[in-house]
């Protein structure tokens, strides 16, 4: 898939349903299904969410789908697939990894309508507590890795923790915390922990991930002139499902020269509809963070562009 690609909709929608309990089981909604999905992915310590309505599915599928918003036992996982390809599945990007929230039916005129409301991460920021301590002199590296054990030590559902490199200074004196998981976290890494795709990331602002696409121009779906609020950006453009939150960015506007340059994502908003049987919009908006110092420059031993700047290089 080239990055100028943007037509040919498709989507995957899988929801984990375990009748009796035991082992994995999948239900899998793909296109031409109608889908209308709203989707939030950024670098704060809130839960991502994202709400999926899906038209016309057959009873013994809505039934099994449906999860009452009190019940909280046996959470159901779910994830959405979606790009611009003739292919299904894993083949598609990945842009919600989460649990179902609840899930119901209803009948509205001629339509069954299914929603589905899931959130990302919500199984670790769930839990009532966390208490440590850790000694004078160690590395805040290490106490972020001891934080993080403590976070999801009784949580299988959850990749391993992203931690990034630039948490070098030493603790003085013996740090102890206490309290709900997204308090501890934030304190232990200056604010900077968040989950994302059933994974825990802490990355300083300045610190960026590298991403599938690099860069955003009128090319590949930058729709109209971004906006810039204090050290923010914000953008809409045709929806790209590969973008991911904390990585780097370039953007080039021909409406707006002076906000060219790159930026690091700290926001993400997928909403439209896909569909085999009606048309839809569908957009990515994105709010993006300054990185005063960064470039891009064009590496001719390996002709491939990287950024570098401020003692970083990606």
């Amino acid at each position: 898939m080239s990055d100028n690609t943007k037509f040919g909709r498709s989507y995957v929608l899988r929801i984990e349903c375990n009748p009796d309990g035991s082992g994995d089981e999948y239900i899998e909604i793909a296109y031409p299904l109608t889908c209308e999905f709203s989707i939030e992915r950024n670098t704060l310590a809130s839960n991502n969410k994202a709400n999926f309505t899906i038209y016309n599915l057959g009873e013994i599928t809505r039934d099994r789908i449906y999860k009452d918003i009190c019940e909280k036992e046996n959470w159901k996982a779910v994830q959405f697939f979606a790009g611009y390809s003739n292919e299904t599945g894993s083949n598609l990007p990945r842009c919600f990894n989460g649990m179902v929230n609840y899930a119901y039916s209803q009948r509205m005129g001629p339509d069954f309508r299914t929603v589905i409301d899931a959130f990302d991460g919500y199984t670790a920021f769930g839990v009532d507590s966390v208490s440590l301590s850790t000694p004078a002199g160690m590395s805040q590296a290490d106490q972020i890795k001891q934080a993080s054990a403590e976070i999801l030590k009784n949580i299988t559902d959850m990749a391993p923790p992203t931690i990034s490199d630039k948490f070098k200074k030493i603790s003085p004196r013996i740090l102890a915390l206490m309290g709900d998981p997204k308090t501890v976290a934030g304190e232990v890494s200056d604010g900077t922990g968040y989950v994302d795709n059933m994974s825990l990331y802490f990355l300083p602002h300045e610190d960026c991930l590298d991403g599938d696409v690099r860069l955003i121009n009128w090319e590949n779906g930058l729709i109209g002139t971004p906006k810039r609020s204090n050290l923010l950006v914000e953008l809409e453009m045709l929806f790209e499902p590969r973008i991911k939150p904390s990585q780097w960015i370039e953007l080039q506007t021909l409406t707006s020269k002076k906000l060219n340059g790159v930026y690091k994502v700290a926001g993400i908003v997928h909403k439209g509809t896909i569909s085999g049987s009606v048309a839809g919009d569908c957009t990515t908006s994105l709010t993006l963070m300054m990185q005063p110092g960064l470039t891009v420059v064009y590496d001719e031993a390996t002709e491939n562009y990287r950024v570098q700047g401020q003692g970083v290089e990606y």
